[in-house]
């Protein structure tokens, strides 16, 4: 027997192949496939190469193991993915497969429909991992329907968490390292290329070379910002008594720096001797509210900043309050969607994500966050916490 198919005896799947290069999109499916029965034995093959030698090593895999769906990517390093859809028609054991097709966004399934006329369905990336279930389950010729009350007790929730939070992990690790590592290689590149030719290096080309490195570093931050932003699901949180008192104390103290430069004039008034909440979570939203008060400051008055509690049965309530710039009436909603920055300005600071996590960071604490601003009058920015039951 030739050793490629013994390798690919041993590793033959139950029931699914995923013929499939990009890691992020790995991950989807097999959480999307999750949702369906019989899907532990999911097998990946990450090249077209790797792909021909398993479809002809099938003759030698027993019955049980022949794979009955096979999701193939048509762009695949080395083979195309339209001559291994050839090859899995064309081999006799795999003719009753379904295969579905997964096409990128750009490509339009009417194209496709030629090219693999007994193709099962066309998924559209970037995946949507319901639709990606639903598709697969409805597949006529195999039983996986939607698992139901799947998870029953409390142990069965907690081993979800955990599985959820790690694979929420690895595709924050694996979005960061695809998205981030093109835009180091593009800065590299093009400071190969200045280095390499200098003699095209006028003032447009040093104009460009800072837009471009600009960009990049955009880039690289909302990358960064979201990442930041979406770890919020997943992050321990501990819901203690604490003192807000010290904790305000203990960022103004971080932000002492920042205070100063801005000639910033901060009080405190009617705190509670308490509050429940996770001291690190706190600390970051204030955090956030202070920054933003310090940013969009008058450049021509003293910046004033108030911070204030209110207390009911229910919540205690947090009031930031400075007499900056201000926000428009029909900004405000915008101020608190993610990756809107409401300045215009190229050269400001920031990715657009700041109120929206400090709002995220709110509502774990069971709470919410608002606006109330009038422009060149200042903001007032409240946010809530659930009390002690």
């Amino acid at each position: 027997m030739n050793p490629d198919r013994r390798k690919f005896k041993r590793l033959a799947p139950s029931n699914i192949v995923m013929i499939e290069d990009n890691e992020a999109d790995i991950v989807l499916v097999k959480h999307a496939l999750k949702k369906l029965k019989n899907t532990e034995d999911i097998k990946i093959i990450k090249d077209g190469d790797l792909a021909l030698q398993y479809i002809a090593a099938i003759k030698d895999i027993p019955e049980h193991q022949i794979p009955n769906i096979v999701l193939l990517d048509i762009n695949l390093p080395k083979i195309s993915g339209e001559e291994i859809y050839k090859k899995i028609k064309s081999e006799p054991r795999l003719k009753k497969c379904d295969v579905f097709i997964l096409l990128s966004s750009k490509n339009t399934i009417e194209k496709y429909k030629s090219t693999f006329p007994q193709a099962t369905d066309f998924i559209e990336k970037p995946l949507d991992l319901q639709k990606t279930a639903d598709a697969i389950a409805n597949s006529d010729t195999h039983d996986l329907s939607i698992c139901k009350n799947a998870i029953s007790t409390p142990n069965d929730w907690e081993n979800r968490y955990q599985e959820l939070k790690r694979e929420y992990e690895q595709f924050s690790y694996i979005i960061s390292h695809d998205l981030q590592a093109p835009l180091r290689q593009i800065n590299g590149f093009t400071n190969i290329m200045m280095e390499e030719f200098p003699e095209i290096m006028g003032e447009d080309q040093e104009l460009y070379k800072k837009m471009l490195a600009h960009s990049i570093d955009q880039a690289n931050g909302t990358i960064s910002a979201l990442l930041i932003f979406s770890r919020l699901n997943t992050c321990e949180k501990k819901f203690e008594k604490a003192s807000p008192s010290k904790l305000i104390d203990h960022v103004i103290t971080t932000l002492n720096t920042q205070i100063i430069e801005a000639n910033a004039n901060i009080t405190i008034k009617d705190l509670p001797e308490f509050v429940r909440c996770d001291k690190i979570l706190f600390e970051k939203i204030v955090t956030h509210l202070l920054e933003n008060s310090i940013k969009f400051r008058k450049s021509d008055t003293e910046l004033k900043i108030k911070i204030s509690c209110t207390v009911d049965d229910d919540f205690t309530t947090f009031c930031i309050k400075d007499n900056g710039i201000g926000i428009e009436k029909n900004q405000q909603e915008i101020a608190l969607t993610i990756l809107r920055k409401l300045s215009a300005d190229e050269d400001s600071t920031g990715y657009g994500v700041g109120l929206n996590y400090a709002k995220k960071i709110a509502e774990i604490h069971g709470g919410k966050l608002w606006i109330e601003s009038k422009v060149n009058k200042g903001t007032e920015v409240y946010f809530s916490v659930k009390n002690f039951d």
